[in-house]
């Protein structure tokens, strides 16, 4: 036998050792992470359906970001409902406006008679439907200090395999929902053999202003592969401002994320309501989560007004520390935003001081990085407002391109590693007696107050949200930021 066939042996029976054995990755070196193949368009027909019939956002402007190949292994939720046939009851004057792409645009379905509807002949294909409403008016996610305007309070969702219009054939209720608050909300239904989904709103919360409906567009998502990149923009008028989707601060997130991964088109929220600080978050937090259990991705904002009102730092950071905790408790994956530059308002060694908190919690926490506001707006003050503190419409899109990149690399790395993970243990102890032993678990992470004690008994919303209100909102000032 040569030399070279020994060798050759030799080399085998080592590389079917190591194969036999686990290898010895772990111990003295770090375990590489297990990816999940790729999700090809292919994976299944209503992706490459929903990639085609995604389209563009209305008249927005395409965004800057180029199509890419990349793999990546969050499965895409394709938005498959623009375009889409759709009939309604006669009270409703346009309902092929509301399947437009367009946001906050007039309203597409406006009436004071009910119970309306509006049904979308989506076709057969896709196992479960992520719908998600819009109402038509910016303004705060939650209506309770002010009347609401044009919010459904009252509404079921139906599927039908036989309809031909809408209104014959049979329908089975899939979601049912009442005393609803929020002006924005999303639902994840299964459709297996249906054709057809129709909303029908039985009434508007107590109050509205003209007793009036206002749905402005309703996105309908390819959820057969579940839902792994919808994103839940929570904050103050900040966030209210900037995510709202209009025309004139496109292209928002989910419209870069579409440009560059054509498979994938996010559901995405806005929660922001105007005046709060973070101890409004802590207090309502459970109630949005509660409303939006299939949000993966939770973009906190939080931090002007609690700058603006001198909020101490310990303070802050206890209250910022109950959201990400709440958050992580129900599954999903908090990402938290730096506090923006002001030119006038919070002063600006308050705002670094938060900063730094902000800054200390994603490490604590092993949370993704989230996006840099405050240098951004300090190198660019020409995007902030004539108030020095909202920002332009320049600086609404450059928000939306911050997140956009921040979010970015979790596509890369999958939605159950989102989280930066633990480092392997390398002891003799933990590596024995096969490598997989080195994988240390993360612990589980308690709802308790840091530094110790029980967690803060949840307070009513109106009574926080008055005493943290600043002293024009308490004095029936105009300003609200």
């Amino acid at each position: 036998m040569t030399r070279y066939a020994t060798v050759s042996r030799l080399v085998a029976l080592l590389a079917a050792l190591a194969l036999a054995t686990g290898g010895l990755a772990g111990c003295g070196a770090a375990v590489p992470a297990t990816v999940p193949p790729a999700v090809t368009a292919a994976a299944t027909p209503a992706a490459t359906a929903g990639a085609t019939a995604g389209g563009t956002t209305g008249a927005s402007r395409a965004p800057t970001a180029t199509a890419t190949t990349d793999a990546v292994t969050l499965p895409p939720t394709p938005l498959i409902g623009r375009g889409k046939p759709t009939f309604a009851s006669r009270d409703v004057e346009r309902p092929g406006a509301v399947v437009d792409g367009r946001y906050c645009a007039p309203a597409s379905w406006s009436t004071e008679t009910f119970p309306t509807w509006l049904a979308i002949k989506v076709g057969a294909g896709p196992d479960q439907l992520l719908l998600s409403w819009d109402n038509a008016h910016p303004a705060d996610y939650l209506s309770d200090a002010a009347p609401p305007y044009a919010v459904p309070a009252s509404y079921t969702i139906e599927t039908s395999a036989d309809s031909t219009d809408g209104a014959n054939g049979a329908w089975r209720t899939v979601v049912d929902v009442r005393d609803n608050q929020a002006r924005a909300r999303a639902h994840r239904f299964p459709f297996a053999g249906a054709a057809w989904v129709r909303m029908t709103v039985r009434g508007v919360i107590p109050g509205t202003v003209d007793h009036r409906l206002g749905i402005g567009e309703i996105d309908i998502h390819d959820a057969s592969l579940g839902v792994a990149d919808a994103v839940f923009f929570v904050g103050d008028s900040l966030t209210a401002a900037a995510y709202a989707r209009c025309d004139r601060v496109q292209p928002s997130y989910q419209a870069r994320v579409r440009a560059a991964l054509p498979r994938h088109s996010p559901a995405t929220i806005n929660g922001g309501v105007g005046g709060v600080n973070s101890r409004y978050g802590a207090d309502q937090i459970d109630r949005a989560l509660a409303a939006n259990p299939d949000f993966r991705f939770w973009a906190i904002g939080y931090g002007t007004n609690d700058a603006w009102q001198s909020v101490p730092p310990p303070l802050f950071e206890r209250q910022v520390q109950t959201i990400v905790d709440r958050v992580l408790a129900a599954g999903h994956q908090p990402v938290l935003a730096r506090i923006p530059y002001a030119q006038e308002g919070p002063r600006d060694e308050q705002i670094r001081a938060l900063n730094e908190v902000i800054d200390r919690l994603a490490a604590r926490n092993g949370l993704p990085a989230g996006p840099d506001l405050y240098g951004w707006f300090r190198d660019h003050p020409r995007e902030l407002g004539p108030d020095g503190v909202h920002p332009t419409d320049a600086g609404s899109i450059s928000m939306n391109r911050l997140w956009y990149e921040a979010l970015r690399p979790l596509y890369d790395r999958g939605a159950g590693s989102a989280r930066t993970p633990a480092p392997p243990d390398r002891s003799a102890r933990a590596c024995a007696p096969t490598p997989a032993n080195c994988i240390r678990a993360r612990p589980a992470r308690a709802l308790r107050r840091r530094g110790g004690g029980p967690a803060p008994h949840p307070r009513r919303a109106g009574r926080s949200a008055r005493r943290n209100r600043p002293p024009w909102r308490r004095a029936g000032g105009a300003r609200r930021w």
